[in-house]
């Protein structure tokens, strides 16, 4: 299961999907170039009533202002895939696979909320 572990760290690397198919796509391309299986969480909800998330995000330990926007995407429907980056997979190139497949980093949005 997930451990507990600083999202906002250079280790971690969070982003949301609205596409599931994609998301898996992504996990696909970045157990190509190196991250191991086990650095990888897809975390979502299918079902009529979204569950709180608030205990999840804030044990995850994702900063207030980015925990709102994955909140309100996870509402929407949205997945989450966290990467935790080892050394041998630089981060720039596994937030670029994230990209590439329709990701959105909550860092990058969390401001507008704000």
């Amino acid at each position: 299961m997930f451990k507990r572990q600083e999202i906002g760290s250079e280790s971690s690397i969070v982003g949301l999907f609205c596409d599931p198919f994609a998301a898996a796509a992504a996990v696909r391309r970045l157990s190509e170039i190196g991250v191991a299986e086990n650095e990888i969480d897809l975390i979502g909800f299918l079902g009529s009533s979204v569950p709180d998330w608030d205990p999840f995000l804030s044990e995850i330990g994702l900063p207030s202002g980015q925990a709102d926007f994955c909140r309100e995407e996870f509402e929407d429907g949205a997945v989450m895939l966290v990467i935790r980056v080892s050394q041998p997979v630089p981060k720039k190139s596994a937030v670029k696979v994230l990209k590439q497949y329709g990701g959105v980093l909550p860092e990058e949005n969390s401001l507008q909320l704000n």
